[in-house]
Order: C-alpha cells, then structure tokens, then sequence
C-alpha cells in the first residue's frame, strides 16, 4: 500500500490489467511498467492531482530502454484504453455491502 496517489493508481493500473488479461509477467515487465504508470499519470490528472507528469515521464523513459517513450507508450494504447475504462467503470459502479 502506498499514501501516495500517484503510486496508488499506478498499482491499481496492474491489478485492472491483470483482471483484463491472462499474459501478465511477473516482476518488472517493461510493457506492464509502462502501461500502468501511463494509466496512473492519465488518472492523476482525472481526480485533479498535478505535479506528477515528470516523473511519470522518466519512469516511462526508464522502461522504454533508450527507444522512444511516446512510441512505446502508443504500443500499447489500445490495452491502456481497457484497463482505464475498467477502473472508471468500477469508480462509477454503485457500492455494495457485503451482509
């Protein structure tokens, strides 16, 4: 668990994905890595949280391994695009009580 937002969505991105597909890697897969920190950057500025887009920026560089983080971030745009609708989706969805 982290008390910090940015890391919380980040950590949210892996477990929305994981939920949506049956190919996740353990450990530090550069794909999965880039994907949730974009999702996470794209929910910051959602809910309002600023400030987090640099660093954002250089972890997605970090992962793309000296190639071109926009290109690898679009990679991967269409699988991004599920994972953000399922958290959104889920943020909408009426809270229930477990009796």
């Amino acid at each position: 668990l982290s008390h910090d937002v940015e890391v919380w969505f980040h950590e949210l991105a892996h477990e929305a994905d994981d939920s949506l597909h049956s190919d996740m890697v353990a450990g530090q897969d550069p794909g999965q890595e880039i994907l949730a920190e974009v999702v996470s950057i794209a929910l910051c500025r959602l809910y309002g949280f600023t400030g987090y887009e640099w660093t954002g920026a250089k972890y997605v560089r970090g992962y793309a391994k000296g190639g071109d983080p926009a290109k690898a971030a679009m990679k991967l745009i269409s699988r991004m695009q599920r994972v953000l609708a399922r958290i959104l989706d889920l943020a909408d969805a009426p809270a229930t009580v477990a009796a």
